[in-house]
């Protein structure tokens, strides 16, 4: 295979710029990470005469597609093609342009098709027939660098918030080599399934590789994270998860009360003061108000304090920057009532838990609901639009339709083993896998005496759930390692 390369020369000094090489263009495993046929690096790059801003094409109606079906045809065939061209020989102009000769485009038509197959807004670089294989690179910072470059110009903030968290929060390599090691010393061991889960649970939560910037601030105290402001969830539902209150405090009420969880949020919100000030909705009482204790003394306070109430607790206006807040979701289509309840719950000021939470009700008070729902969701009209096109599109659209194109070799080459795989009827037979495992628990018979037991053949019900056969305290309850095995034994 012939070699394409750049050279910037200056004196005894060089940078080396190459492509073209079959390193560079046989894909590796991480570049089929995801997609077992698409490199999710977009490799080979589009050829351009120019740069530019591709923005997507919005397909309203039948003809559209179908043109767009043609051009993805199109586009797959010049590829195809271009990738065994530069298998024999360097890739010139004259052999792009020979491509629109073929199919009687114009490099106006190309650019549209380039619009056609991206999903989504992306820089197109002016990048040479013979280069498709190289990163976009800087001159003078690669003299200085003096390693790989990939530079790319951000048009999506999302993408790049995105893109930066995933390498902040990357898996651990080592923990996997560790969790790799302790997999093989069990199976040289000849541990059982359940000892050697054991054995792994034990390794993945007693190890973590630390860095050495972390270990300072461990050691020294020192806090790892800063926060400009509080987040804090707003249990608006109606069926949100409560806790417990204390055993000793259970102990001492009445077996028939029912008033045995301690109060959350939206419990605070319901016993508000009443006055003028507090004529507002859960959302801005829990962003915009900090709840204290009734026996905590704060000295010289900026804002007044005032109790609630009923509940021996207190609220306090917040001094700088209102909290974040989180509320749960639901989806309007699928959850009608909880979608409507949740929002009548969070930006409606009301006093009472009940209220009517039909659609008939939210319509009557969609003024004061969305005014103060526009405070917490700025692109609300955007969201509800993104998501409805999420929605009717997710089955059909692909993430990069380029990645496709660029990736059909592979693909076709794929599909043709499978084809001579499946006229095999040994192969078949040999790959075929059973519909469920037959060592699961389908069914479980249980019985309250042991004596019953022997007449089914079963086991009690306190040996099969792990029940103590002792009823004198509130406090027995499974270990999360039992509960863990019981749900993967029986879910």
């Amino acid at each position: 295979m012939k070699e394409f390369r750049k050279t910037i020369q200056e004196g005894p000094d060089y940078v080396c710029i190459s492509c073209g090489l079959a390193l560079f263009r046989n894909h590796l495993k991480s570049c089929l990470k995801y997609n077992k046929t698409m490199c999710r690096f977009g490799f080979p790059r589009p050829v351009a005469r120019r740069t530019f801003i591709c923005e997507p094409l919005k397909i309203d109606n039948d003809d559209d597609k179908q043109r767009v079906k043609n051009i993805k045809k199109i586009l797959t065939e010049m590829n195809a093609t271009m990738n065994v061209l530069e298998k024999e020989k360097i890739l010139t102009w004259s052999d792009f342009d020979d491509l629109f000769n073929k199919y009687n485009w114009l490099y106006d038509d190309y650019e549209y098709a380039l619009r056609v197959v991206h999903t989504r807004t992306i820089m197109i670089h002016k990048r040479e027939p013979n280069a498709r294989w190289v990163n976009q690179y800087n001159e003078e910072i690669l003299r200085v660098w003096n390693a790989n470059m990939d530079i790319q110009f951000v048009l999506d903030p999302y993408a790049y918030a995105k893109y930066l968290m995933s390498y902040t929060t990357k898996p651990e390599r080592e923990m996997s080599l560790l969790l790799e090691e302790t997999h093989k010393v069990c199976r040289e061991g000849n541990m059982s399934v359940r000892d050697e889960m054991k054995k792994l649970a034990g390794t993945f939560f007693n190890h973590r590789q630390v860095s050495v910037q972390e270990a300072i601030y461990r050691a020294t105290k020192m806090p790892l994270t800063y926060s400009s402001r509080g987040f804090l969830f707003v249990p608006a539902h109606s069926n949100s998860c409560k806790f417990l209150k204390p055993y000793n405090i259970l102990k001492e009420m009445d077996p028939d009360d029912e008033n045995i969880y301690m109060s959350n949020l939206a419990d605070k919100f319901f016993d508000r003061p009443n006055e003028p000030e507090f004529n507002i909705c859960m959302a801005d009482f829990a962003s915009e108000y900090e709840i204290l204790s009734i026996n905590k003394k704060v000295k010289q306070p900026k804002t007044p304090i005032k109790r609630l109430q009923t509940l021996n607790f207190a609220i306090k206006k917040r001094c700088n920057r209102n909290a974040i807040i989180r509320y749960p979701y639901f989806n309007r289509e699928t959850d009608t009532e909880s979608y409507y309840e949740n929002l009548l719950s969070l930006y409606l000021p009301i006093r009472i838990e009940i209220f009517d939470n039909r659609q008939q009700s939210i319509r009557k008070v969609k003024d004061i609901v969305y005014e103060n729902q526009r405070k917490y969701e700025a692109h609300l009209k955007e969201t509800d639009a993104m998501m409805s096109l999420f929605n009717e599109s997710t089955e059909n659209v692909k993430e990069d339709e380029w990645s496709e194109i660029v990736a059909n070799l592979e693909k076709n080459q794929i599909y043709s083993r499978e084809i001579e795989q499946e006229d095999n009827p040994d192969f078949n037979t040999i790959h075929k896998k059973p519909d469920e495992n037959i060592d699961e628990t389908h069914t479980l018979i249980t019985a309250f005496i042991g004596a019953a037991t022997v007449n089914i053949g079963e086991v009690t019900i306190h040996s099969a759930f792990g029940i103590s056969t002792q009823s004198n305290s509130l406090n027995d309850y499974l270990s999360s390692a039992k509960l863990n095995s019981y749900r993967c034994k029986l879910h």
